[in-house]
């Protein structure tokens, strides 16, 4: 048996405690993907407000 899940990501240009401050108070998630070989992709999610 296999479930997915998708979650709606958006790409985001600002880092740092300030700019992660900022997407919180939009009701959102500030997150990094790591991957093998490849950069890390700065992304924010959709909260649970």
């Amino acid at each position: 048996m296999s479930s997915e899940v998708k979650i709606t990501a958006e790409p985001r240009t600002e880092f740092g405690k300030g700019a992660a401050r900022r997407i919180r108070r939009q009701a959102k998630v500030p997150a990094v993907l790591y991957g093998h070989g490849n950069d890390p992709v700065h992304i924010s999610l959709p909260g649970h407000g």
